[in-house]
């Protein structure tokens, strides 16, 4: 089953090209974050939901996701190889974090 492109998607070359430049994986897991925790610098006006968004968020990015994504930059040896993990590794954190 396809999907379509939305919007301004990027094209498996310009997301290939992200995911072999260290600041710019980090960067996009941080942004990817945000937007699956629906963080946009915003409360909730809800103190629990805003402390489980924070957790999600954290989860995403700081226990998976970047301290993995440094892992797979100090020991992969190819671009390919970069970009084959750290877009594992996408898929995995965020999985991991909302449990499913």
């Amino acid at each position: 089953m396809m999907t379509e492109p939305i919007g301004n998607a990027l094209s498996a070359r310009e997301l290939s090209e992200i995911l072999t430049d260290k600041e710019r994986t980090l960067h996009l897991i941080r942004a990817v974050a945000k937007r699956v925790a629906r963080l946009d610098a915003e409360s909730t006006r809800n103190a629990e939901l805003d402390s489980a968004v924070n957790w999600v968020t954290y989860e995403i990015t700081h226990s998976g996701g970047e301290s993995n994504i440094n892992q797979v930059f100090a020991y992969a040896e190819s671009p390919i190889e970069r970009a084959f993990l750290n877009s594992f590794l996408f898929k995995m954190s965020i999985e991991d974090a909302l449990g499913v």
